[in-house]
């Protein structure tokens, strides 16, 4: 399931010593929901390289790449695959195949069968939730800074029944403890937490009802950053000053004197909050980059729903007018081709302004040559 730990395991063994001495080269993508063989296999080329270098197609891309891994022991990690293909996977691998013996690929999913179909099935190791005492020392470590609730007994039945509620999932747990570390010398404000009504809402939407009460204990400027970030695409890469100046742009953040820089030290302050919380966290390969955990970007698109609009290709036949008039900010993925005549369904918005021939008004570019540009 989502939030058990998948990704936080893969990133412990590829940063362990032993792992890092026995591989000569090692790559990691991230590789959600849409299967891109060329741009992860670029992604990788550009790992094992070190050099960001343009090809004309997959074909060059993968000759390249596989004289880069010959005869190299060489370390894949596939974080968060949905594709069921065969096809891709085996258009993926081609070059791996000139690898030196002792090469692997860890790769982290929710479905099976993908693996299943590649006859590896026996490879599969079923992540579990966390037994009681250790999802409930991770809610002490979080929200006490201790191993244990021994110095704090009368908070440790309200902690037992927040770990039952969250089944052992670390993400939830993680952000509940977060949320209540500030408040460990308040039973009743646990005491609260642990009777909210919120808890008898069974993922609606997808949404855990835990993470729904982290979000809920935000400021309401906290609430309204969150939900900007609602326009970020999963796996997305973004700076934080760059996030800082767009809720800067938007007149997210309060003028509080006449000096930008003021401002945006608040800015800063409040991205640092929302890190806090683990409603972002840094990103695997560049620390000054971040990144919001699958499930937090299903809350924020959940919360900044009726504001905020990521414009997707397969979504565009479902917008309608009226629902186009409600939406205050939009933002799309650019790629290489695009076919700007999606954008003619927001003719129908109100107060709207279409304008195809310029549209990088505004754009999050990082400094990382894998990241993908987000414009909006």
């Amino acid at each position: 399931m989502g939030g058990v730990g998948k990704t936080t395991l893969a990133r412990l063994l590829y940063d362990e010593k032993q792992v890092k001495d026995h591989f000569q080269l090692k790559a990691w993508v991230c590789v959600s929901d849409e299967f891109d063989s060329y741009g992860i296999s670029k992604v990788i080329f550009q790992s094992v390289a070190g050099v960001n270098k343009e090809f004309a197609d997959l074909n060059l891309l993968q000759v390249d790449l596989k004289n880069h891994l010959r005869e190299k022991r060489f370390l894949l990690v596939l974080d968060d695959v949905w594709s069921e293909s065969y096809d891709d996977w085996e258009t993926l691998v081609g070059p791996f195949h000139a690898c030196a013996p002792g090469s692997k690929i860890i790769m982290t999913t929710r479905k099976h069968q993908l693996l299943k179909k590649l006859g590896y099935n026996h490879l599969i190791q079923q992540l579990e939730s966390l037994s009681n005492e250790d999802a409930l020392s991770l809610v002490a470590i979080h929200a006490l800074g201790v191993n244990n609730f021994d110095s704090h007994l009368s908070l440790k039945k309200h902690g037992e029944g927040i770990v039952k509620k969250c089944d052992g999932l670390p993400l939830a747990l993680v952000a509940l403890g977060r949320l209540l570390r500030t408040k460990h010398d308040e039973e009743e404000y646990w005491e609260e937490v642990l009777n909210s009504e919120i808890w008898r809402l069974q993922d609606v939407g997808g949404i855990l009802p835990d993470l729904i009460l982290s979000y809920n204990d935000l400021s309401a400027r906290l609430k309204q950053l969150f939900a900007y970030c609602s326009l970020f695409p999963k796996d997305f890469l973004f700076n934080k000053e760059e996030l800082v100046q767009l809720w800067m742009a938007e007149g997210f953040l309060p003028q509080l004197t006449p000096s930008d820089s003021k401002e945006e030290r608040f800015g800063q302050k409040c991205f640092d909050e929302l890190l806090s919380r683990s409603f972002f966290q840094p990103a695997l390969n560049n620390k000054s980059l971040f990144v919001m955990h699958d499930l937090m970007n299903d809350l924020a698109t959940s919360v900044g729903g009726e504001f905020f609009l990521r414009l997707r290709n397969e979504m565009d036949k479902y917008i309608r007018k009226k629902t186009l008039e409600k939406y205050h900010h939009m933002s799309f993925v650019r790629e290489e081709y695009v076919a700007y005549k999606q954008f003619e369904v927001l003719k129908g918005a109100k107060s709207s302004s279409f304008e195809p021939t310029c549209p990088n008004k505004h754009s999050i570019e990082t400094n990382n040559p894998n990241q993908t540009k987000l414009t909006g």
